[in-house]
């Protein structure tokens, strides 16, 4: 009785050290993932969360965070799955739906896209990402103050989101409104200096308004940009 109650013992210490291990194993390659991410090398990353959904088939974050660098890598296609995987694992993680909704986007299927970045909001994430490509979805829709609605509730979340100053430009540029448009321009070039557009925006405006040096500044930077690719 008392070997078979030792035996017991050490079987279920084997065990426990096993699934500890792997644990730890699967997470270990998560990590490495989130290393190779941060230095944008996408395919190294992506080759870790594999690793670690290998182990750990439960692990939500990994599973969204391999679609995320399929998405990076430009390959839409094949970030679906995982990413949906990671929304089945985790229903109210609203970073997931972010993940879908910017899928969605590169798919250039808008009404999905919409669809995912709304849950996303409503799950309570506070990201700029799905205001602003709400905001595009909007405009390509010539829902013109919805679309400024949403690039502006992106600027109160992330005050210097130099893209939504861009696309509310644009707007003020097709209201109408030059000087507005100007300004927006300006601090959007404040925040991203090497935004090919808006130097190309602001070369035009500036044009329009007999102001040549400027223009001439803004249309040398916006070639010089272009030439660097």
């Amino acid at each position: 009785m008392r070997n078979f109650i030792a035996t017991s013992i050490f079987l279920s210490s084997i065990l426990l050290f096993q699934c500890g291990s792997s644990s730890k194993t699967a997470t270990y390659h998560y990590e490495q993932g989130q290393i190779q991410l941060r230095q944008g090398n996408h395919l190294r990353a992506a080759q870790e969360y594999k690793r670690a959904v290998a182990i750990d088939p439960e692990f939500a974050k990994a599973h969204a965070k391999l679609g995320l660098c399929h998405a990076l890598r430009l390959q839409p296609g094949k970030a679906l799955a995982p990413i949906r995987k990671a929304i089945s694992l985790e229903p109210n993680n609203g970073i997931f739906y972010m993940h879908l909704g910017k899928v969605h986007m590169l798919l250039t299927d808008y009404d999905k896209a919409e669809e995912a970045y709304l849950q996303s909001i409503e799950l309570g994430l506070k990201r700029a990402k799905p205001y602003f490509d709400l905001g595009v979805i909007s405009e390509r829709r010539n829902l013109i103050d919805k679309a400024q609605n949403y690039y502006e509730k992106s600027i109160q979340i992330v005050p210097n989101f130099g893209s939504s100053y861009y696309r509310l430009g644009l707007i003020a540029e097709k209201r109408g409104n030059i000087l507005r448009a100007i300004q927006f321009y300006n601090t959007a070039l404040e925040l991203t200096p090497n935004h090919e557009s808006v130097h190309y925006r602001l070369a035009q405006l500036y044009l329009q308004q007999g102001r040549t040096k400027q223009a001439e500044h803004h249309l040398l930077e916006f070639q010089q940009l272009k030439s660097q690719g």
